[in-house]
């Protein structure tokens, strides 16, 4: 803004005429500073109608994804760019969000023109669902020990999250002490495992944990209200990493027996080193033993075992878990896990039943109520009723004949 003292002192918009005049009239001049030029007032009248241009390109143009590959481009531009001298050029790469801008207006850029240098091209970056390019951290960058246990990482949807690193593997459930309880009952619990922190959760499918106490990187208890359901539950153990171990706790309302190592006789190629989990030694030869304990018939009672893959077969399977009589050996009923399928014979006249697409996840229990032996999947789906169980009148006993596949988790549940 000037004083225009030709019409008496109003302030004005300083004008391109107006200007001209004071550089020749050296109006008002200060000692020591001068006044602009008819250069300067023509650039300033320019300004005012800068335009912006963005040419769009893909990056493949680019011989390499930065400035250097940006001027490449440029220098060799045939037909030549030509920007005005009010044109701002900028070019943005729409497949990865680069944008660099020319800093020169009022010339032409290409074949035959003045090369550009890397100094001559401002870069910005646009973030929104591109790649993000850091030039100044490298891989080789090191800028010492990270102070806390973050880091920055995507999410399924690419949204950036800050993540605590995992400082060890998932934990591992060895051994639950005891690994059977009666329903809606308060106690306490021993995990035995690896890979425990301090900071640790536990907890327990369709149970209550209270609290839980870390002894060590192997052990840690706990004390847990368990529900009025009977079953078996998942325990999920989480270090920063979540672990689950499917049913390794079993509610129930009985007496419960799991086979210890000095339980098994008549042994011939099998491990049963862990007691409750029968294992194959040799690859194509038949591991078999018998559980000492007598299953009582007059009572109510719960068989449960499990079906794993054996390390020494890849695939196929072909085991036997037999109820014999404990008089004479004869087969009261047997299971066998073949080719996908389980199938199950009973009595002297080995009846044949099966359940389709039978695989190693699904925990089998067999259930005497009464005089009916029934046979259930996972615990709760209901598969067949076996047989009528009132001619029996010996006990029964566990025998094992396995080929292709081990056998685990196995319990015998005397009932009310």
């Amino acid at each position: 803004l000037v004083n225009d003292l030709t019409t008496g002192g109003t302030t004005k918009a300083l004008t391109a005429e107006m200007g001209k005049l004071l550089q020749t009239n050296k109006v008002d001049k200060v000692a020591g500073e001068r006044l602009i030029n008819a250069a300067e007032i023509t650039k300033l009248s320019g300004l005012a109608n800068v335009t912006t241009t963005t040419k769009t390109i893909l990056s493949t143009v680019l011989a390499t994804q930065n400035v250097a590959g940006f001027v490449a481009y440029i220098n060799a531009l045939n037909p030549v760019l030509v920007v005005a001298a009010n044109e701002i050029v900028k070019y943005t790469t729409s497949d990865t969000g680069r944008t660099f801008e020319l800093n020169f207006r009022g010339r032409s850029f290409g074949v035959g023109q003045p090369a550009i240098v890397a100094a001559d091209v401002m870069e910005v970056t646009s973030f929104l669902n591109k790649d993000i390019n850091l030039s100044n951290y490298p891989s080789t960058r090191n800028d010492g020990q990270l102070p806390t246990n973050k880091v920055l990482s995507t999410d399924a949807a690419g949204n950036l999250k800050l993540y605590t690193i995992a400082t060890s593997p998932a934990p591992y459930l060895n051994e639950l002490i005891p690994d059977s309880y009666l329903p809606s009952t308060t106690g306490n619990f021993i995990l035995k495992g690896a890979f425990f922190t301090p900071s640790m959760t536990v907890s327990i499918t369709g149970q209550t944990v209270n609290y839980v106490t870390f002894i060590s990187d192997n052990e840690v208890r706990a004390n847990v209200t368990t529900g009025a359901a009977e079953g078996n539950f998942d325990v999920i153990l989480n270090n920063g990493l979540s672990a689950t171990f499917s049913g390794r706790m079993l509610i129930v309302l009985g007496t419960v027996y799991k086979p210890l190592t000095g339980d098994w006789t008549s042994k011939s190629n099998i491990d049963v080193a862990e007691g409750d989990y029968a294992k194959i030694l040799t690859a194509g030869t038949v591991a078999s033993a018998l559980w000492t304990k007598e299953i009582d018939y007059t009572k109510n009672w719960i068989v449960s075992f499990k079906y794993t893959r054996s390390p020494f077969i890849a695939s196929g399977e072909n085991s036997y878990l037999y109820l014999t009589e404990s008089v004479g050996g004869a087969s009261k009923f047997s299971f066998r896990w073949i080719t996908g399928n389980l199938y199950i014979y009973h009595g002297a006249s080995q009846t044949l039943l099966g359940v389709k697409a039978f695989d190693s996840a699904k925990n089998i229990k067999i259930k005497k109520t009464g005089s009916i032996v029934a046979l259930y999947i996972n615990e709760t789906v209901f598969a067949y009723t076996l047989s009528d169980f009132a001619t029996v009148t010996s006990n029964l006993k566990i025998y094992l004949a396995l080929l292709n596949t081990d056998i685990k988790d196995i319990r015998y549940i005397e009932t009310a």
